[in-house]
């Protein structure tokens, strides 16, 4: 029963975390991961975004760290691996980077991150390979070996013009590549696109809860989750294309345009692509599931709404939660930080008080030495010779006392009571 409000805990502070790592805020992302990790120290998924952080901040031991501990404890997962082989990447263990991303194309073949890491990485091997031999090239022709010392130096500038060129060359190549076609990388045609004018697209895109739809930016670009990078591609230029506010006099042409531009963006990010397609996939499959159970409970196919009606509307609210958690987390970090700056203006304002006192005091202090001086003054001043009867113990009130006894016999006549005592 406890368990449920713990998990939730942790998936705030990761999804805080998660809004640190994306504005380059490591340090923060690192604090918002340890409490995820704390509430639920068997997820994977934070061992592997705290990874990311400390890649970020440039720890790359404590990187490497996490990122194994995520492969200990989902071994089937690939982030794990692709955390791993980032880390080898950044520490030019060109190998081991390789091997790793091979593990993790076996558990996920077609993933682009990736792909991308081990494609770095054959790079990297590539021009080491090249420096290496390079630089035996040039060490062999500086070696005398009994040859004459111009000639090994005509040999050195040979081979450093020949290296020049082989860069050049290399520039070339990747700036006049062919024409690719586009067509057969396509696996969805525009004909969706343009069933629909330029006005049509821009009300779709800036009507009533657009802001709400248009977090699918599959929806923005009337794309299905499964659609290529050039089907995206292809489908932002046309869409731009149809609604620019320099072509379009439509007042909610720029609106729309925006709209376009950040799906366009968020589709780009792989990690923010592959977010909004596993929420599809998620709302797609509970709303199939749904009817799969109503159908066995006995209810009429008839009487069930359209199930692609209901996938959409389900994707819709899927989407609208995940912003508001997102917004969520964004307050709490913005709580978080108005009280960690709160507490350090508490512990500034203890600090200049405490300053202030000491001044004060220091401040004060010639005045309390003069006060005492000049009480030692009146003291001295007051001061008496000492005589035998301030020696004998008898007070001025027993004084008194003596002198009225002594009047009184005297007056009673009987003087010699005086010493009796």
């Amino acid at each position: 029963m406890e368990e449920e409000p713990t998990n939730k805990e942790a998936a705030d502070f990761n999804l805080a975390g998660n809004c640190a790592f994306k504005d380059k805020e490591y340090e923060k992302a690192i604090r918002f991961y340890n409490y995820a990790i704390q509430k639920c120290p068997e997820d994977a998924s934070y061992y592997s975004n705290r990874s990311a952080a400390f890649l970020g901040s440039g720890d790359r031991s404590r990187a490497l760290q996490d990122a194994e501990r995520a492969i200990e404890l989902r071994p089937t997962w690939y982030k794990g691996y692709s955390r791993k082989a980032s880390v080898y990447l950044r520490l030019k263990k060109y190998k081991d980077c390789i091997e790793t991303c091979k593990i993790a194309l076996s558990l996920d073949p077609n993933n682009e991150a990736v792909l991308r890491i081990l494609g770095d990485a054959d790079k990297a091997t590539a021009a080491k390979k090249a420096d290496d031999f390079s630089a035996l090239e040039e060490a062999e022709a500086m070696s005398d070996d009994g040859k004459d010392t111009e000639e090994s130096l005509s040999r050195l500038k040979a081979i450093r013009e020949q290296k020049k060129l082989e860069q050049f060359l290399s520039t070339i190549d990747v700036n006049l590549k062919p024409v690719i076609d586009t067509t057969k990388n396509r696996s969805v045609t525009d004909d969706v696109l343009f069933n629909m004018s330029a006005t049509q697209h821009i009300e779709r895109l800036t009507g009533k809860n657009a802001f709400w739809k248009n977090l699918n930016p599959f929806r923005v670009l009337m794309l299905p989750e499964t659609a290529s990078e050039e089907d995206i591609r292809q489908r932002y230029l046309k869409l731009t294309n149809m609604i620019h506010p320099d072509k379009c006099s439509h007042p909610g042409a720029r609106e729309a345009f925006e709209a376009v531009r950040a799906a366009n963006d968020m589709l780009k990010d792989p990690e923010k692509k592959e977010e909004c397609v596993k929420l599809i996939k998620g709302a797609t499959k509970s709303v199939i599931k749904n009817h799969q159970h109503l159908l066995e409970k006995g209810m009429n196919p008839n009487a069930l709404p359209d199930e692609e009606v209901a996938i959409e509307e389900e994707i819709m609210r899927v989407f609208a939660q995940n912003e508001q958690r997102k917004r969520k987390a964004k307050q709490y970090m913005a709580l978080y930080d108005r009280r960690g700056k709160e507490r350090e203006e508490q512990k500034r304002q203890k600090i200049v008080e405490e300053v202030k006192q000491h001044r004060e005091w220091m401040d004060g202090m010639e005045d309390r030495v003069n006060t005492w001086r000049e009480h030692q003054k009146k003291q001295k001043s007051r001061r008496k010779e000492v005589t035998m009867d301030d020696l004998s113990g008898e007070t001025d009130h027993d004084k008194r006392r003596r002198v009225e006894e002594k009047a009184y016999y005297t007056a009673m006549g009987e003087e010699y009571k005086i010493n009796w005592r």
